[in-house]
């Protein structure tokens, strides 16, 4: 596919994307580098200062 092309077909989605009223919120947090919920460290009692370690690989 040409660039011409694929710049139609982007236009195209997207403008089907924003008139379907579609959204998309990406949410992460440290939790996410345990690939659980959101809530991990209060229900599994991750203690602060190791959770605090988790932080040091966070990129983004």
């Amino acid at each position: 596919m040409n660039k011409l092309n694929n710049t139609r077909q982007v236009e195209k989605r997207m403008k089907w994307w924003h008139q379907a009223r579609f959204g998309m919120f990406v949410h992460w947090g440290l939790y996410s580098q345990l690939g659980r919920h959101e809530w991990v460290m209060n229900r599994e009692r991750i203690p602060v200062a190791e959770y605090d370690k988790l932080a040091d690989n966070l990129s983004g």
